[in-house]
Protein backbone atom coordinates (compact mmCIF):
# COMPACT_ATOMS: atom_id res chain seq x y z
CA UNK A 1 0.00 0.00 0.00
CA UNK A 2 1.12 3.54 -0.10
CA UNK A 3 0.53 6.51 2.47
CA UNK A 4 0.30 9.94 0.33
CA UNK A 5 2.92 11.63 3.57
CA UNK A 6 6.21 13.15 2.16
CA UNK A 7 8.90 11.40 3.65
CA UNK A 8 10.76 14.68 3.89
CA UNK A 9 8.52 16.23 6.98
CA UNK A 10 8.89 12.76 9.06
CA UNK A 11 11.00 13.43 11.81
CA UNK A 12 13.95 10.67 12.68
CA UNK A 13 13.95 8.41 15.62
CA UNK A 14 16.82 11.15 16.93
CA UNK A 15 14.86 13.79 17.08
CA UNK A 16 14.02 13.33 20.89
CA UNK A 17 14.12 16.54 23.67
CA UNK A 18 16.19 16.07 26.79
CA UNK A 19 16.04 18.14 29.63
CA UNK A 20 18.43 18.08 32.88
CA UNK A 21 16.70 17.43 36.01
CA UNK A 22 17.77 17.29 39.78
CA UNK A 23 16.68 14.01 41.51
CA UNK A 24 16.18 13.74 45.25
CA UNK A 25 19.98 13.20 46.07
CA UNK A 26 21.08 16.23 44.01
CA UNK A 27 22.40 14.68 41.31
CA UNK A 28 21.32 16.20 37.66
CA UNK A 29 19.65 13.05 35.37
CA UNK A 30 18.77 13.59 31.58
CA UNK A 31 14.89 13.11 31.19
CA UNK A 32 14.12 12.04 27.52
CA UNK A 33 11.27 13.64 25.70
CA UNK A 34 8.84 13.76 22.51
CA UNK A 35 9.03 17.07 20.91
CA UNK A 36 5.69 18.59 19.71
CA UNK A 37 6.69 17.89 16.14
CA UNK A 38 7.49 13.67 16.62
CA UNK A 39 4.09 13.70 18.41
CA UNK A 40 2.40 15.52 15.42
CA UNK A 41 4.06 13.11 12.99
CA UNK A 42 2.73 10.25 15.33
CA UNK A 43 -0.74 11.76 14.32
CA UNK A 44 0.03 12.30 10.53
CA UNK A 45 1.30 8.26 10.09
CA UNK A 46 -1.56 7.08 12.27
CA UNK A 47 -3.90 9.26 10.35
CA UNK A 48 -2.39 7.91 6.98
CA UNK A 49 -2.14 4.00 8.31
CA UNK A 50 -5.80 3.96 9.34
CA UNK A 51 -7.48 2.43 6.52
CA UNK A 52 -4.83 -0.60 6.56
CA UNK A 53 -5.11 -1.44 9.98
CA UNK A 54 -6.80 -5.11 10.16
CA UNK A 55 -3.86 -6.47 8.77
CA UNK A 56 -2.32 -7.92 12.46
CA UNK A 57 0.16 -10.17 12.69
CA UNK A 58 0.05 -12.38 15.49
CA UNK A 59 3.94 -13.75 16.76
CA UNK A 60 2.95 -17.13 17.32
CA UNK A 61 6.69 -18.14 16.92
CA UNK A 62 6.42 -19.46 13.56
CA UNK A 63 6.05 -16.04 11.75
CA UNK A 64 7.94 -13.91 10.15
CA UNK A 65 7.12 -10.54 8.25
CA UNK A 66 9.16 -8.97 5.35
CA UNK A 67 8.30 -5.30 5.50
CA UNK A 68 10.25 -3.28 2.73
CA UNK A 69 9.74 0.51 2.80
CA UNK A 70 10.44 2.76 0.08
CA UNK A 71 10.67 6.16 0.64
CA UNK A 72 10.12 8.52 -2.56
CA UNK A 73 11.70 12.29 -1.35
CA UNK A 74 10.75 15.22 -3.70
CA UNK A 75 13.35 16.61 -5.59
CA UNK A 76 15.41 19.43 -3.95
CA UNK A 77 14.92 23.18 -5.61
CA UNK A 78 17.92 23.25 -7.26
CA UNK A 79 17.52 19.81 -9.56
CA UNK A 80 17.24 20.42 -13.08
CA UNK A 81 13.86 20.22 -14.94
CA UNK A 82 15.47 17.36 -17.39
CA UNK A 83 16.37 15.39 -14.06
CA UNK A 84 12.95 16.03 -12.73
CA UNK A 85 11.34 13.11 -14.13
CA UNK A 86 13.44 10.90 -13.49
CA UNK A 87 13.43 8.08 -10.35
CA UNK A 88 17.12 8.64 -8.49
CA UNK A 89 19.05 7.42 -5.70
CA UNK A 90 19.24 9.58 -2.59
CA UNK A 91 22.38 9.20 -0.63
CA UNK A 92 21.74 12.17 1.79
CA UNK A 93 20.44 12.59 5.09
CA UNK A 94 18.34 11.41 6.76
CA UNK A 95 19.53 7.76 7.14
CA UNK A 96 16.70 4.97 6.06
CA UNK A 97 17.13 3.35 9.00
CA UNK A 98 16.92 6.29 11.47
CA UNK A 99 13.55 7.75 9.54
CA UNK A 100 12.02 3.99 9.34
CA UNK A 101 12.08 4.00 13.53
CA UNK A 102 9.06 6.02 13.77
CA UNK A 103 6.95 4.63 11.00
CA UNK A 104 7.36 1.02 12.28
CA UNK A 105 6.84 1.73 15.99
CA UNK A 106 3.43 3.27 14.45
CA UNK A 107 2.89 0.25 12.86
CA UNK A 108 3.12 -1.58 15.80
CA UNK A 109 1.14 0.70 18.09
CA UNK A 110 -1.61 0.44 15.26
CA UNK A 111 -1.83 -3.71 15.65
CA UNK A 112 0.20 -4.45 12.30
CA UNK A 113 2.11 -6.84 14.48
CA UNK A 114 2.86 -7.89 18.14
CA UNK A 115 5.88 -7.00 17.80
CA UNK A 116 8.66 -5.39 15.78
CA UNK A 117 11.25 -8.48 16.46
CA UNK A 118 9.41 -10.78 14.29
CA UNK A 119 9.91 -8.19 11.25
CA UNK A 120 12.91 -8.34 8.57
CA UNK A 121 12.89 -4.73 7.23
CA UNK A 122 14.62 -3.59 4.22
CA UNK A 123 14.77 0.12 3.03
CA UNK A 124 15.13 2.40 -0.02
CA UNK A 125 15.46 6.30 -0.45
CA UNK A 126 14.76 7.87 -3.67
CA UNK A 127 13.90 11.39 -5.00
CA UNK A 128 10.78 11.56 -7.12
CA UNK A 129 8.59 13.93 -8.48
CA UNK A 130 5.58 13.11 -6.12
CA UNK A 131 6.95 12.23 -2.13
CA UNK A 132 5.24 9.33 -1.24
CA UNK A 133 5.67 6.46 1.09
CA UNK A 134 5.30 2.63 -0.61
CA UNK A 135 4.98 -0.05 2.07
CA UNK A 136 5.07 -3.92 0.91
CA UNK A 137 4.26 -6.50 3.94
CA UNK A 138 4.82 -10.25 3.50
CA UNK A 139 3.38 -12.67 5.96
CA UNK A 140 5.88 -16.10 5.99
CA UNK A 141 4.43 -19.00 8.43
CA UNK A 142 6.42 -22.24 8.90
CA UNK A 143 4.70 -25.01 9.09
CA UNK A 144 5.52 -27.22 11.86
CA UNK A 145 6.26 -31.27 11.39
CA UNK A 146 4.14 -33.29 13.59
CA UNK A 147 5.99 -36.48 14.28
Amino acid sequence: FTLGINPAELTTAQEKGVRLIRSKSGKMIPMFYKKARSVQNEKLIDLALKPYKGFGVKNDGDTAIDLEITYFFPHTSGTPKWKLGQLTFMTQRPDADNISKALVDRMTANGFWDDDSMVNFRFRKYRWKKPHIKIKIEVWRQERETV
